[in-house]
């Protein structure tokens, strides 16, 4: 089985890091820049990742701020 490609890998751990509540509700996540640092990949893949997490609800962008943790990071309430 081939290994998923790169985007997927680097939107799977933002998504785990999201529900773990290693990034909460409402916070900027890093730059794009930084994040491409972190994960040693490029702007190019960083971009598709937080695309996908958009796509999903659990981030969402506010221009010339920043990207934010979204609405469906949110703990279920019981």
């Amino acid at each position: 089985m081939l290994p998923s490609p790169l985007y997927q890998q680097v939107a799977g751990s933002l998504r785990e890091d999201i529900i773990s509540g290693t990034y909460k509700y409402g916070s900027q996540l890093p730059s794009q820049k930084e994040l491409a640092e972190t994960f040693t990949v490029s702007l190019i893949t960083i971009k598709r990742a937080l695309y996908e997490l958009v796509q999903e609800n659990l981030l969402y962008s506010q221009p010339g701020k920043g990207i934010f943790v979204g609405l469906l990071s949110l703990p279920a309430k019981h």
